[in-house]
């Protein structure tokens, strides 16, 4: 795990059941993590940490891993010691300005285009219309151009 300063921290954890043995930089001490509830998707992570329980926000997923907040400090969590020893040759994800695109909120049946290649639209005005889930659903431009 890197500690919000940046700095590398081997976590060890044994799991035993639905229990789950951890221990910090090679300390002999092992902290208990049980009752924990928890999905990929979920923005929060809530456990009983040492028979605590402690509540971990999980900001967003990484490359390698995962980054947690806990008491208003951020912490990256690695899967495992290569990927760790390896994290420091990944590149960031480039950030792509989706501005001059049309996103559409869900996937669907394209039903009608209401523009053509080269015209001005408004904000707001009606570009697409998407049929999902036997609905149909108006795409509006949401800047001019």
């Amino acid at each position: 795990a890197h500690g919000p300063f940046g700095e590398a921290h081997a976590v060890r954890a044994v799991a035993v059941g639905s229990t789950i043995y951890a221990s910090v930089g090679g300390s002999s001490n092992w902290v208990i993590v049980n009752d924990f509830d928890w999905s990929p998707k979920a923005p929060l992570f809530s456990a009983d940490i040492s028979a605590n329980r402690r509540a971990l926000q999980v900001l967003k997923k990484l490359p390698e891993g995962f980054q947690i907040q806990h008491h208003g400090a951020v912490h990256d969590i690695v899967r495992s010691p290569k990927e760790h020893e390896l994290s420091v040759y990944m590149k960031p994800k480039p950030k792509v300005d989706l501005s001059r695109f049309v996103l559409c909120p869900m996937p669907g049946l394209l039903v009608s285009v209401a523009v053509q290649a080269g015209d001005h639209v408004q904000i707001g005005q009606e570009v697409a219309v998407v049929e999902a889930m036997k609905m149909q659903n108006v795409i509006r431009a949401s800047k001019k151009g």
